[in-house]
């Protein structure tokens, strides 16, 4: 099985991890979302591929930061 394929695999692992953390409601939505767009960018090119994954570990590393802060404040998500 290719690396980039194990790393895929572990960053959704990982993402479905975090949305443990989320109050109910963001978290059926959340696993929804992330289980849709894997889904969907399943058999895209290496480039998109590269972009998509860079991306998802992007917002993996907001979610973790977020939910550890979570038992101080309950607010989640990012400025726009």
């Amino acid at each position: 099985m290719s690396s980039n394929i194990l790393q895929v695999r572990a960053l959704y692992k990982g993402i479905l991890r975090l949305h443990r953390g989320l109050p109910r409601d963001l978290k059926a939505i959340g696993d929804q979302y992330v289980k849709e767009e894997f889904r969907l960018h399943k058999d895209v090119s290496s480039e998109e591929g590269a972009v998509f994954l860079e991306e998802w570990k992007k917002y993996y590393v907001t979610m973790a930061k977020q939910v550890r802060r979570q038992h101080k404040q309950s607010e989640f998500g990012g400025s726009i």
